[in-house]
């Protein structure tokens, strides 16, 4: 008996609660909205992820130039455009070509140790000409 009573008043809590609860309404747009937003987000996806991929491949090529030290001849050619080399661009960092980077190190306010590195080289490499620009003749 006490199981029926058990089992009637588990019984008529769930009706109870059933009775309570609102039933929602299907207020939803018409099915091709959905539909519409997730093509346009979808879009904007594509579009987002060329972005990113074009950004990469321009990340990628300034870490590859940044990264890539110069050459001999590139450190003369360059000091040569910025009128402080007057020698040989023969790619031999002797005497002269030490003595020309120590000037063009004082005068950019860096460190004149006649060495280039990354910091001198940022600065040096924009006097190499430019694509479609003749270049200096590098021997």
């Amino acid at each position: 008996m006490s199981l029926n009573k058990t089992v009637l008043l588990v019984l008529s809590l769930f009706i109870a609660g059933c009775a309570g609860t609102p039933i929602k309404e299907n207020t939803s747009q018409a099915p091709s909205s959905p539909n519409l937003k997730t093509q346009q987000l979808q879009a904007h996806i594509a579009q987002l992820e060329e972005e990113n991929l074009a950004l990469k491949q321009q990340l990628d090529a300034a870490k590859e130039a940044e990264a890539r030290m110069p050459t001999g001849k590139e450190i003369q050619a360059a000091l040569k455009n910025a009128g402080i080399y007057t020698g040989a661009i023969d790619g031999a960092i002797g005497r002269e070509t030490k003595e020309a980077i120590r000037k063009f190190q004082a005068a950019n306010n860096l460190n004149s140790d006649g060495t280039v590195g990354s910091r001198t080289w940022s600065i040096l490499k924009k006097y190499l000409p430019a694509a479609g620009r003749p270049a200096e003749k590098i021997e």
